[in-house]
């Protein structure tokens, strides 16, 4: 039971079968939205592989979650790569989708994947040697439990965070979580902020960290069994959706039943594409977060241009080819 899989979900938005399919059901009656930001190749999954070769080669397998189309560079010969369509996990009449959400909440239908995986997003990379130790402990996934009150907006992110929360306080009371993760040292920065937000009893809201996350598949079971028509109805939703839930939900679940061991929250650094990409560049070369998530920012101008330098700075950081290329 110590096998440790890796999953990943890709999209190639220049596909045409897939550009069809998705405005296809755009001009559904379903008003729900889905920013084309969420689909743009950067062209930088090959250091995604090249980076979890060199710095994480423990895995046991990556399974590699597309709609059906793959990289053109990809060595689907590589017996450590698992190709799986959406069709493999997904029930049919939910099919095609464009929501992250009802993929993320299907994971546990994956054939064959092992009980302790880590969900990676395109745009999350490991980026200097880690150890199984720093994903799992015991048995139990590592993580960082810090409360955060979850912002009134109508952006879709804020409502899903709160659908999640929502369903957390429904099988979960505040009393029961271990106080030990509240108030571990290891991240003494967020335990002012915990401590003042705990005095509220209840579950306020958990940070998620945008980072690759620690799971148990047995966890998605788990919801699966106690809320079967909320993850119906998000499975349901070509484009994400206002009530929908996501991966954060199983990653909460893990947390309030405390099935977890604590992490510092400054394993993994969060980082917005902007025109100033210094810092993202410095942090590659220098390797100093173990991981990072290089979100797309939706206000940017000269994607093109900094699409090259992240490529270059990848290629200076990674210049090998990995064997999960041809």
């Amino acid at each position: 039971m110590n096998k440790i899989d890796f999953v990943i979900t890709w999209v190639d938005d220049s596909d045409p079968k897939w550009m069809a399919d998705k405005n296809n059901y755009k001009k559904d009656k379903d008003k729900t939205s889905s920013a084309n930001v969420r689909f743009r190749d950067w062209e930088l999954l090959k250091y995604w592989f090249r980076a979890i070769e060199e710095n994480a080669n423990w895995f046991n397998k990556i399974y590699f979650v597309t709609y059906g189309h793959l990289p053109e560079w990809l060595n689907t010969e590589n017996e450590r790569l698992v190709v799986v369509n959406h069709k493999d996990f997904i029930p049919l009449k939910f099919l095609p989708t464009f929501n992250s959400c009802a993929i993320e909440v299907n994971f546990g239908n994956i054939k064959n994947l092992s009980e302790k995986f880590v969900y990676f997003n395109d745009d999350m990379y490991i980026n200097k040697p880690v150890r199984k130790q720093d994903f799992f402990e015991n048995g139990k996934p590592k993580d960082s439990l810090i409360f955060t009150p979850i912002h009134a907006s109508e952006e879709a992110s804020s409502c899903i965070n709160y659908n999640c929360m929502k369903i957390i306080n429904k099988h979960f009371k505040f009393e029961d979580l271990d106080k030990r993760g509240i108030f571990t040292l290891k991240n003494r920065k967020y335990l002012y902020k915990n401590i003042t937000l705990s005095a509220y009893g209840f579950n306020v809201g958990f940070r998620f960290h945008h980072c690759p996350t620690s799971f148990l598949k047995s966890t998605f079971k788990k919801v699966m069994e106690r809320e079967p028509k909320v993850l119906e109805n998000v499975s349901s939703h070509k484009f994400r959706n206002t009530s929908d839930v996501s991966q954060w939900l199983f990653q909460y679940w893990q947390l309030a039943e405390n099935n977890y061991v604590s992490r510092n929250v400054n394993f993994g650094k969060y980082y917005n594409i902007k025109d100033d990409i210094k810092k993202i560049k410095d942090d590659i070369l220098n390797c100093k977060h173990s991981m990072i998530c290089l979100n797309d920012n939706e206000t940017i101008d000269n994607f093109d241009n900094l699409k090259k330098e992240l490529i270059m700075t990848f290629e200076m950081r990674y210049p090998q080819k990995s064997n999960f290329e041809k």
